[in-house]
C-alpha cells in the first residue's frame, strides 16, 4: 500500500549450521504474513518542532470478535495491512499510534473503504472502550464520510481497532482499496471552513447575479439571459452537491451501492450532481447559440451543439434512471460521463472560435468573456479524469468557474444588453418615423371623426333637452293634479257651508241648536271617505305606489296617521295641514311628533 513501508526487527542470534539456516529462512518467509513484527509504518503529517508521529497498521479477519476478544486474548494475531481488502467478509484494523513529544497531538483519522465502520477507542477519563461509527446508510448529518477525530497523549503509544463491517453490502467477493491517512485537526478544521466559506460565497454571488438578472431578463425578454439564469442555477446546485452540503440538508437515501476497487453510492446528492452538470452544460449550449446567433451565421455548428448537448441529455438521463431502478452502473459510465463533458465544452469553444473568424457580432466579447470561465469549466471532469475521489476536496476549479462564469457572463451580457438597446434606439426611431406619417395620414379622419362626434353630441343635447322638458312637464303636472285636489275640497267644503249658512238664515226658535249641528258637519266633513279616495287617487298619481309601499313598511299606521303622513310628504306647512283637518297648528305638531315616534323617524326627516 502506498505510504506503508514494512519495519522489521531482528535479534542477535548464534550462528546456525548451514542447513538448519536455510530451513529457518524458508520457516521465516512462510510465516512473515502472519508475524506481528512485520508492520506498516505511517509517519503522521506534523509540522512541529517536536518528532513526527507513526502509527502502525496491521489487520485481522472477524472471527465474531468483540473489542475484549481483540484487547485480551493474545491468539488473536493481526498482520501487515494489504493494500486491498475483499468484500466478502469482515475485518478488524489494529492502528497504533506513538506520540513521543510532550504534548497531546489531534488528528483526524479517515478510513477508506468508508461503508460501516465502527471505530473503537479507549477514554482513560470513563475508563472504557467508546465508539465513533461511519454508516453509509444512516449518516448523521456530516458533511463527510469515514472521518473520525483522535487525541494522542504525550510520549505514549495510543492503539484503537476498527471494524469494517461488509456485511449489508450482499454476495460477491471483490478487492476493495483500503487506506488509512491522518491529518492534523486544527488542520483540517481550516480545511473545513474554507469549503464552507468557499461555498457560501459561490452561492451569494450566484444569488446576487441571479437576482440582477431577472431584472434585465424581465426588461428585454433576451432569452440568452434566461439560459443564463439557468446555467447559475445549474452552478449553485452543483457546488453544493459536490461539496456534500446535501449530506446536511437532505434526508440519506441510497438507491445503490456499488463495489469495486473502491465503494461507491448512488444517493440524492449524486442524483442532484448529474441533473446539476446536465442543466449547467444544456444552458450553456443554448446561451452560445442564441448570443452567437448561430442559428442564423453558422447553421452547421448550430445543428451539432444541439445535437449534442441532446445526446448528453439522453445519456445522462439514462443512466440515472437505470441507477434509481438498483442496477450500478456509476462506477463504468462516470468516465463516459467527463469525456462527453469535456467534448462539449471544446465544441462550445470551437464554435466560438468560429464565430470570431467569421466576425460574427458579439464574438469578440464572448470569447473574452468566457474564456477563463470555460478553462475552469474543462479543468473539472478532467480533474475527476486523472485525480482519485479522495484527492478532490483539495481541488477549487468548480469555485474559480463558478465566480468567473457569474462574472464573466455578466460582461458578456452586459456588452449583449448595449447592443440590443441601440438596436432598439434604431427601431425606435424607424418606429416614430412611421408612426408620424400615420398619425399625419389620419388627421384628416380624426377631424372629420371630430365633426361627426360634434353632430352627435348636438343631437344628444337636445333630447337631453327634450327630456328635461317633458319631465318638467311631467311634474308640474303633478302639481296641478294637487292642487286641483286641494281646490276641490275646499269648494265642496264651501258649498256645504253656504246650503247650512242658508238654512240658519230663515227665522227658526232652534237656531243655536243648528249652529252647532252646522259645526259638527264641518268637522265629519274634512274626514269623509269619498275624499279621502279622490284624494288618494290625485295623490298617487304624483307618487305612484307611495301607500302600498308605506303600508308594507308600517303596517300598524291607522288611516288618520297615513293621510297626516302624506301632507308631510307632499310638505305641506304645519298651518296648511291645519286647515285641511279643521285643527290649531300646535295639534299638528304633537301629532307629527307622535306618528314620528312611531315610526322611528327622526323629525329632521321631513323638514
Amino acid at each position: 500500500m502506498p505510504g506503508f513501508r514494512i519495519v522489521v526487527h531482528s535479534h542477535p542470534l548464534p550462528k546456525p549450521p548451514l542447513v538448519l539456516y536455510r530451513i529457518t529462512l524458508i520457516v521465516f518467509f512462510f510465516s512473515l504474513t502472519e508475524t506481528v513484527f512485520c508492520q506498516p509504518v505511517l509517519q503522521l503529517p506534523y509540522e512541529g518542532k517536536g518528532k513526527p508521529l507513526s502509527a502502525v497498521v496491521s489487520i485481522t479477519n472477524d472471527r465474531g470478535y468483540s473489542i475484549t476478544n481483540l484487547t485480551e486474548n493474545p491468539d488473536v494475531v493481526f498482520r501487515a495491512a494489504p493494500g486491498q481488502v475483499s468484500s466478502g467478509q469482515n475485518y478488524w484494523l489494529k492502528i497504533s499510534v506513538d506520540n513521543p513529544n510532550r504534548l497531546s497531538e489531534d488528528f483526524v483519522v479517515r478510513i477508506i473503504p468508508q461503508f460501516n465502520n465502527t471505530l473503537y477507542y479507549f477514554d482513560p477519563d470513563q475508563r472504557q472502550w467508546l465508539t465513533s461509527q461511519t454508516d453509509a446508510a444512516n449518516n448523521d448529518g456530516s458533511r463527510l464520510l469515514g472521518r473520525h477525530p483522535l487525541s494522542f497523549p504525550a510520549q505514549s503509544t495510543s492503539v484503537f481497532f476498527v471494524k469494517l463491517d461488509f456485511s449489508k453490502l450482499g454476495g460477491g467477493d471483490k478487492q476493495i482499496k483500503l487506506d488509512v491517512s491522518f491529518q492534523r485537526a486544527d488542520l483540517a478544521a481550516a480545511h473545513e471552513q474554507t469549503v464552507r466559506l468557499a461555498w457560501v460565497c459561490c452561492v451569494i454571488v450566484l444569488l446576487v447575479f441571479i437576482f440582477n438578472n431577472i431584472y434585465i431578463y424581465w426588461s428585454f425578454r433576451d432569452k440568452a439571459v434566461l439560459y443564463y439564469l439557468l446555467a447559475q442555477l445549474g452552478g449553485m446546485i452543483y457546488i453544493t452537491s459536490y461539496r456534500w452540503i446535501f449530506n446536511e440538508l437532505l434526508p440519506v437515501y441510497i438507491f445503490n451501492v456499488g463495489v469495486h476497487d473502491m465503494i461507491t453510492f448512488y444517493d440524492v446528492p449524486r442524483i442532484l450532481m448529474h441533473l446539476s452538470i446536465l442543466l449547467v452544460l444544456c444552458a450553456i449550449t443554448a446561451f452560445t447559440r442564441e448570443f452567437l446567433n448561430t442559428k442564423t451565421y453558422l447553421p452547421k455548428t448550430d445543428h451539432l451543439l444541439r445535437s449534442c448537448a441532446r445526446a448528453y441529455g439522453v445519456f445522462t438521463l439514462v443512466a440515472i434512471l437505470i441507477n434509481l431502478a438498483g442496477i450500478s452502473i456509476e462506477y463504468y459510465t462516470l468516465a463516459f460521463d467527463n469525456l462527453a463533458c469535456c467534448l462539449l465544452i471544446i465544441l462550445i469553444m470551437w464554435a466560438a472560435s468560429a464565430a470570431y473568424a467569421k466576425k460574427i457580432p458579439f464574438a469578440t466579447t464572448f470569447i473574452l468573456a468566457n474564456g477563463l470561465p470555460f478553462m475552469f469549466i474543462l479543468a473539472i471532469p478532467i480533474s475527476h479524469l486523472v485525480v482519485a475521489l479522495p484527492n478532490e476536496e483539495n481541488l477549487w476549479f468548480p469555485e474559480l468557474a463558478i465566480i468567473t462564469q457569474a462574472f464573466a457572463f455578466s460582461i458578456a451580457l452586459v456588452d449583449r444588453t448595449r447592443g440590443i438597446q441601440s438596436a432598439l434606439v434604431t427601431a425606435r426611431i424607424s418606429n416614430q418615423q412611421l408612426e408620424f406619417d400615420l398619425k399625419e395620414a389620419g388627421f384628416q379622419v380624426q377631424l372629420n371623426q371630430l365633426e361627426i362626434d360634434k353632430a352627435i353630441a348636438d343631437i344628444n343635447t337636445e333630447k337631453v333637452k327634450n327630456d328635461l322638458l317633458q319631465q318638467t312637464l311631467q311634474t308640474n303636472q303633478r302639481e296641478l293634479a294637487a292642487s286641483a285636489l286641494h281646490m276641490v275640497q275646499k269648494n265642496e267644503l264651501l258649498s256645504h257651508l253656504k246650503s247650512q249658512l242658508q238654512l240658519l238664515s230663515r227665522p227658526n226658535p232652534s237656531t243655536s241648536q243648528g249652529m252647532r249641528a252646522m259645526s259638527t258637519l264641518i268637522d265629519n266633513s274634512t274626514q269623509l271617505d269619498s275624499d279621502w279616495d279622490k284624494f288618494k287617487i290625485h295623490f298617487e298619481q304624483v307618487h305612484p305606489h307611495f301607500f302600498t309601499e308605506l303600508k308594507s313598511r308600517y303596517p300598524a299606521l291607522t288611516t288618520r296617521e297615513t293621510r297626516l303622513y302624506a301632507y308631510f310628504h307632499m310638505k305641506l306647512s304645519h298651518k296648511e295641514i291645519a286647515a285641511l283637518l279643521n285643527i290649531d297648528p300646535a295639534s299638528v305638531r304633537r301629532a307629527k311628533t307622535r306618528l314620528f315616534k312611531k315610526m322611528a323617524l327622526p323629525e329632521t326627516t321631513q323638514e
